[in-house]
């Protein structure tokens, strides 16, 4: 799989990952989300400041250029039509499509990635997530589970709602997608929220699964 990865669009794209959850960027949070060292991190950085494809504004926050944002678009959006599909057309497991579409998204062409869209016929994405760059395809949004604990916390014990996307942070471990297929926890099941022993608890009527907090921030659901 390395073999494939492109760095520039691998940063990009985890940058772009970060606006989408509301996270501010920097080069601390890339070092924890790719699994990098450091000064690899620092130096990755400075190249690509030096590519006009981002900055750090004064509170050392990275901030994409236009050059820099159109490039993450890009392949944000070819990864997610991948995922998709990987599902809808290949017959690839829930929790397989998103590490195969990561091999995917740095060797797309536009003409596959057109044809591959076409072929969908506005299908969702597996993960429930809105497909970059294109206005039809956006989502209406969804709501961090924590979120919605914390509003209703003190007044009901657990909340009733609705699974709206897994957040690309809940992606990257095949065995944690499977945990989540196997408890039936996918976009569009009805889902209970509770907190238990410290842990985020989502059940559903074919099973449950329990997270930490700072995995269920980015397991979004409906209002």
């Amino acid at each position: 799989m390395s073999d494939l990865i492109d760095t520039t669009e691998m940063y990009l794209k985890c940058i772009l990952e970060m606006v989408e959850d509301d996270v501010i960027p920097t080069r601390s949070k890339l070092v924890t989300r790719l699994g990098q060292a450091a000064p690899s991190v620092s130096q990755t950085v400075e190249r690509m400041t030096r590519e006009n494809l981002l900055s750090l504004d004064d509170n050392r926050q990275i901030v994409l250029s236009k050059h820099g944002m159109e490039r993450a678009v890009s392949v944000m959006r070819k990864h997610r039509i991948a995922e998709s599909f990987l599902f809808y057309e290949l017959g690839f497991g829930w929790a397989q499509c998103h590490e195969e579409a990561c091999r995917w998204e740095h060797v797309m062409g536009d003409e596959a990635e057109a044809k591959m869209l076409d072929k969908l016929e506005g299908k969702p994405n597996p993960y429930g997530n809105p497909i970059p760059g294109l206005a039809t395809r956006a989502s209406t949004g969804g709501v961090s589970s924590t979120e919605i604990l914390h509003e209703y916390s003190g007044e009901v014990d657990s909340v009733s709602t609705t699974i709206h996307s897994l957040g690309e942070q809940l992606q990257v471990e095949e065995s944690l997608l499977e945990q989540f297929d196997t408890a039936g926890v996918r976009p569009g099941q009805a889902v209970t929220l509770s907190r238990t022993d410290g842990f985020v608890r989502i059940t559903s009527q074919a099973g449950a699964i329990d997270l930490s907090d700072d995995a269920a921030q980015h397991l979004f659901v409906t209002r």
